[in-house]
């Protein structure tokens, strides 16, 4: 008998982290012609109505998460996204809503969960090593150039374009 397979729709595999969603269905055995892209240029909305695919993988900027997977359960998608959900509360719970509405299944990726230096954090804050804490103010720099900041607002427009 045939092996029955999933067929995984990626949207957003060209930036940073794409890459990485990639490396990650190929560990899983899911390859080409069972993981489809979708590129920047392409009409998403179309891309998600596919019905040879069954889930959808987000792996776009954060404020194109709650249209993507909002627009995926209404196609009958299982989802799986890139951390957070959504920009804000009110959207997020507009997709558990629409979700429970649903049998479509969603995925929130929280990649750096086991980073062995995030472990070892949450273990020395677990253990006391710094005693009673009341909060905690973090600034974050990302591997990013001035160049990737200065067209930010390009690279949202060029997303839509056809």
């Amino acid at each position: 008998m045939e092996e029955q397979w999933t067929t995984v729709g990626l949207i957003g595999h060209t930036g940073y982290i794409g890459p990485r969603h990639i490396a990650g269905w190929r560990a899983l055995g899911i390859e080409e012609p069972y993981l489809q892209f979708c590129n920047s240029k392409d009409d998403w909305v179309k891309f998600v109505h596919r019905p040879d695919i069954k889930i959808i993988d987000i792996a776009t900027p954060i404020w194109l998460h709650t249209a993507m997977i909002k627009e995926a359960i209404k196609a009958g998608k299982d989802v799986i996204c890139e951390k957070p959900l959504a920009n804000n509360l009110k959207d997020a719970y507009e997709i558990v809503e629409l979700s429970k509405r649903t049998t479509q299944k969603i995925g929130i990726i929280y990649q750096c969960r086991f980073n062995p230096k995030y472990q070892k954090l949450k273990n020395d804050v677990q253990s006391g090593k710094y005693g009673d804490i009341k909060m905690v103010m973090c600034e974050y720099f990302r591997d990013k150039n001035d160049e990737h900041f200065a067209n930010a607002d390009s690279n949202r427009r060029e997303f839509f374009q056809s």
